[in-house]
């Protein structure tokens, strides 16, 4: 006989799934504002009332929304994972795609404090009031339906006339009419949020009092929930953006006894004034229309009309993109042209500090953040890992504030994570990253030239120092951090100010080391691979003959169902063995060695190299010309060789149609006796802006590239074959085309 049973929670279950779903009070915090923003509310008042301890204290969210109905409360609000918001997917006034969904936002209040009361009131009903404590959810491991919830009906208190929302919003809107009047204005405070405020919307709305806070709030904390509130919306943007304007919305900050961390939360001024911007639209298939702008040089925005994205990608589209990203240089000579502009902050170090606290790249979603993008500390970019590899050239996480644009209905694949921090890491995702990855690069591209191309004497001197002038100053910081000094700005000016003395002699030691160490040290590291891996398949090799022999003394059934076993491990112990074969050339051991072979054999071995990555782009590569024999260092020209079709399959993959991603490879003797290897592809080509730099040891246009490729086979052709690298203007692909030249040993 069939007996039905049921799942029957137990109350504590609220308790765990607060903690779990919401991991901070400042994500708790965020998710009742959004519910705020749902809820058509203009402003939402936050108001912390000591003591801000544990077991003390309270967290007030009032906000000036259309408010609740008994009928929603009981059915809506009480309701775990409710599909209401799933059935309506835009506020009560249609005006706002609302940011809730799993209908569990109640938890945040639970995360927050041990009792919750609700408070709220339609226009020109009755007010509601709920008192909730979650400690009797734990209490004698009770089943969830055995915690009885009550309310109270009846006439207006709270949101009455004369009730406490009337005066909190009065003196809200008081503030921010003498802020307009004073002009120091912002997306967060405007004539239109004031108007509202003054129009008697306050008596509707809803209040949660969370008491009994379950954790501290210290200074940091506060200072962190205020940082992530300025960003949870976006601060002006371009016109020629086509974002969808975002309803009025006001946070207010009101923390008992702390006049300067209280107040109206909004974007920095300094995000109005970067040093280098760029704005535009990325299409679907990666097709990017961009305008960049900086305030090194006069004039219009550049217009950039690019790819973004290879097409081989195309099918994890993560849809249309709006972007807005801002970039600085930290240096005291660039920041103080900030203070010229009068960006609220009194010194270098304030101003450092502001974009710090301001800084990485937010992620928009209908007009509001998607957490933790655009948190500080949260450089889901890996910016900072970039720069490590190339501090010549790359931006960190602290000099750059971006702002991207989604909408659920554009966008679809990029889908919140279950405790609503962070999307799910699918296909889509990593598209967007790879995306911004690329116009990042682009500004770093342009601000290399820009900062190359105006460089003063100062300058020069600096990078014509010698690499040991300039010298680590860990030490001094840590010894003034734990010093009367550590908040001292005349000591941190002067601190920063040295640290630009050791940069330059960074960027010096790395232009040394670029064209010669890398090539003593490429074929050091191949010894080492091929000494271990060798060993390795010797080992492998024995248990191979081992295993085979136990195989036979066995019984047939064992023998049958080894062989196949060893038959795949002897494939891929070959396959290596081809493997480590064909990166001998490379040894160090090999080179000083050069010996007559056919160019084009030497090239075929190049090509075998990278064959893997030239399939998974797909890509053709060509040999043609007329075949030569030379003296050379077979494993000079497989560098040289890897380096320019490697960056040609690269820019060859951003062709939509992969039938017609080429490479041609044509090598030639000259009439002087000179041998040249010309590597073309049809590509994007090199961008006008970038023909100068493009050999600089460090600069690269690949989103993740090293920028040495061009350097090592540039320093190869030169210093080994007394003949040059060039970019040519003929272009038989029609995109970039690279000439080896090699003058000596080629007889």
């Amino acid at each position: 006989m069939a007996i039905n049973g049921f799942l029957r929670p137990r109350a504590r279950l609220m308790q765990h799934l607060g903690e779990d779903l919401i991991p901070s009070d400042r994500v708790a915090l965020t998710e009742l504002v959004k519910n705020a923003y749902d809820a058509d509310a203009s402003i939402v008042v936050i108001r912390f009332v000591g003591p801000l301890s544990r077991g003390l204290g309270s967290v007030e969210v009032w906000d000036d929304g259309h408010g609740m109905s008994e009928a929603t409360v009981g059915g809506s609000w009480l309701e775990i994972a409710t599909a209401h918001r799933l059935k309506n997917t835009f506020s009560e006034s249609g005006n706002r795609r609302v940011l809730g969904a799993k209908g569990l936002g109640r938890f945040a209040a639970a995360r927050i404090a041990n009792t919750t009361t609700l408070v709220t009131r339609r226009a020109d009903d009755n007010e509601i009031r709920v008192i909730i404590d979650w400690g009797r959810f734990t209490e004698n491991d009770a089943y969830l339906d055995q915690v009885p919830l009550t309310w109270e009906v009846g006439p207006p208190s709270y949101f009455g006339p004369d009730g406490e929302a009337e005066l909190i919003f009065s003196r809200v809107e008081a503030e921010a009419g003498q802020l307009e009047r004073s002009l120091r204005t912002d997306h967060a405070v405007t004539s239109s949020i004031v108007s509202t405020l003054g129009s008697g919307r306050r008596h509707h709305g809803t209040l949660l009092r969370l008491q009994q806070l379950r954790h501290d709030w210290t200074d940091e904390e506060l200072d962190g929930l205020r940082a992530a509130l300025s960003r949870l919306l976006p601060p002006p943007l371009p016109s020629d953006l086509e974002v969808p304007a975002v309803p009025e919305f006001a946070i207010y900050l009101d923390i008992d006894g702390q006049p300067d961390r209280s107040g109206f939360v909004g974007a920095a001024p300094v995000l109005s004034t970067p040093t280098y911007r760029l704005f535009g639209v990325v299409e679907e298939d990666g097709a990017a229309h961009l305008s960049f702008e900086t305030t090194l040089r006069d004039g219009d925005p550049e217009q950039i009309e690019t790819v973004v994205r290879p097409a081989k990608t195309a099918a994890n589209s993560c849809g249309l993109l709006q972007i807005d990203i801002r970039a600085w240089d930290l240096e005291a000579s660039s920041l103080r042209e900030l203070i010229n502009l009068q960006v609220g902050t009194g010194n270098v170090s304030q101003v450092r500090q502001v974009i710090r606290s301001n800084s990485g790249i937010a992620l928009y979603r209908d007009g509001f953040r998607v957490q933790p993008y655009g948190d500080q500390g949260a450089d889901w970019l890996n910016l900072d890992l970039r720069r490590v590899n190339n501090p010549t050239l790359r931006l960190s996480q602290n000099q750059v504030s971006g702002f991207v644009f989604t909408t659920a209905e554009q966008n679809p694949e990029l889908r919140d994570q279950a405790n609503r921090v962070g999307l799910i890491e699918n296909p889509q995702y990593e598209d967007l990253r790879q995306v911004l990855l690329a116009l990042i690069a682009l500004i770093e591209q342009r601000r290399y030239s820009l900062r190359r191309t105006g460089e003063t004497e100062e300058d020069e001197r600096r990078r014509s120092r010698g690499i040991f002038d300039a010298f680590s100053l860990d030490g001094v910081r840590q010894a003034v951090s734990r010093s009367p000094l550590a908040n001292d700005p005349d000591v941190n000016l002067a601190l920063d100010e040295a640290e630009e003395e050791l940069g330059a002699g960074v960027r010096r030691v790395q232009e040394v080391l670029s064209r010669f160490s890398r090539l003593a040290s490429l074929g050091a590291l191949v010894d080492v691979i091929l000494h271990e891996g060798n060993t390795a398949l010797a080992r492998i090799s024995y248990l191979l003959r081992r295993l085979d022999r136990l195989s036979k003394a066995g019984d047939d059934d064992l023998q049958k169902a080894l062989e196949p076993v060893t038959s795949g491990l002897q494939t891929q112990r070959e396959a290596l063995s081809r493997l480590f074969r064909s990166i001998e050339p490379l040894s160090g051991r090999k080179r000083g060695r050069p010996k007559k072979v056919q160019i084009q054999s030497v090239i075929r071995k190049a090509l075998e190299l990278i064959e893997g990555e030239l399939n998974q782009q797909g890509v053709t590569a060509t040999i043609d010309g007329t075949d030569q024999l030379v003296t050379v260092d077979e494993a000079d020209i497989i560098q040289v060789v890897v380096n320019l079709v490697r960056n040609a399959a690269y820019w060859a993959a951003t062709i939509r149609d992969p039938g017609e991603r080429m490479i041609q490879i044509i090598t030639d003797r000259q009439g002087d006796g000179s041998l040249t290897i010309v590597v073309a592809d049809n590509g994007p080509g090199v961008d006008a802006a970038n023909r100068d730099i493009i050999f600089d040891p460090y600069f690269t246009t690949r989103p993740e590239g090293m920028g040495l490729g061009l350097s090592i086979a540039g320093s190869i052709t030169q210093d080994f074959y007394g003949g040059e690298l060039e970019l040519l203007s003929d272009r038989p692909l029609g995109g970039a085309t690279f000439r080896a030249t090699l003058r000596r040993r080629v007889g």
